[in-house]
Parts: C-alpha cells; structure tokens; sequence
C-alpha cells in the first residue's frame, strides 16, 4: 500500500513555500540510483527498489518535498538536476543507473543529453510526458523512457473492459495486444515520423459507420 506516498504529495501540494536554508547539499553517498526529482513520479518509483534493498540518492528543487519526506522517512537533498556540478556531487557518475523522474519535458531531456556527454556508460532511465517526448529522450540516450500516463491508462481500460463483462483472461490478452501494437508504432515513430504506424491503432470513426447500417 503506497498511502503514505500519497499523503506525501498531497501535504507537499498544501503546504506554502519553505526557505532552502539548512537543506542538505548533494552529496556521493554510495547510492545504486541516482533519482532525480521526488514528486508523485519519483516518490512510487522508490518504493519497488526500496522493497529489494537498493539504495537511492534523491535530489530535489522543492524545499516542501524535502522537508515533508522526511516525516517519511526519506532523506532527500536540495540539488538542481540541470546543472553537470549537482550531479557530479549527487554521485551521477558512480552510479549503477539514473532516474530522470521530474515533470518538466525540456529540463528531463537536458539533463538526459548532459548525462550521455558526461557519463556515457551509466544508464539513465526516464520519465517522459507523451510519445514525442519519449522520441527526444531516446535520442538524448535514455535506456527505456516511460510514459508517465500509459500503464494508469491501459489499467483504465482493463477495468472498463472487465465491467463490461470480459473475463480476466481476456482482458490480459487484449492489453498485452494493446501494448505490442503501441511498441511496434513507437519503433515505426522513432525510425520515421510521429504519424508513422497509424493503421496500428484502433479508431472509432470505422465503428460508428458499421453501427450506423
């Protein structure tokens, strides 16, 4: 149960703006993963890796984020994961892999591009906006872009689907359907352009003509 993350965010989202005076400063702890950005994203991401053991170095530009994690029990520091002085202090460049999990698309791929120049052997991983983005951060070097909507969306859809009477069978069988087809046009995207593999997605335009008759 993540319901202390949740609360987190949501007294992190209530409180008003914090001095950063006191704030801990970056510093190479030793840490598998280096994760940047501590918000809704950055905060689940913890939680797998936590449960098996892995240590994480997070760094963070909201004070209230910092000073209300530690109410959880988490330590992260005040750091700007822009600039290459921040990372190389937050240990970027001994680490195993790096998350990229802020909510700003341009700052993410700037520091994904920052990363492949500076530690070009260390694997990064990222959170991504939509499908364009995703596309600019593979080419900045990201190991496996996530779409910070896709997996909630298709839970969606699976939950819709079992209310409108599919078993649970068919519901796995259709969203690992969904997911291929999404893979196979993303491949499609990044080799050609954002419309490439449109006739693997399914539209409704079609349905309702074969409705209408």
């Amino acid at each position: 149960n993540l319901g202390p993350v949740s609360i987190l965010h949501d007294r992190v989202m209530s409180k008003p703006q914090l001095s950063t005076e006191g704030l801990p400063a970056p510093e190479d702890d030793g840490a598998a993963v280096l994760l940047i950005g501590f918000g809704r994203f950055g905060q689940v991401v913890t939680q797998p890796l936590l449960r098996m053991g892995h240590r994480l170095s997070i760094i963070d530009t909201d004070p209230e984020a910092i000073t209300t994690a530690r109410d959880f029990g988490f330590k992260v520091y005040f750091g700007d994961g822009t600039r290459l002085d921040i990372l190389q202090a937050a240990g970027a460049s001994h680490a195993r892999a790096v998350v990229i999990a802020i909510d700003n698309p341009g700052s993410a791929t700037r520091i994904a591009e920052m990363l492949r120049h500076e530690c070009p052997l260390i694997p990064v991983f990222a959170r991504s906006y939509d499908r364009r983005h995703s596309i600019e951060l593979i080419k900045a070097g990201v190991e496996a872009p996530v779409r910070e909507t896709f997996e909630s969306a298709l839970a969606m859809g699976g939950s819709l689907l079992r209310h409108l009477g599919a078993e649970d069978d068919l519901v796995s069988e259709t969203l690992a359907e969904v997911r291929l087809r999404d893979a196979d046009r993303f491949a499609l995207q990044l080799a050609g352009d954002i419309y490439a593999g449109r006739n693997l997605m399914v539209g409704n335009a079609g349905m309702a003509v074969e409705n209408s008759g």
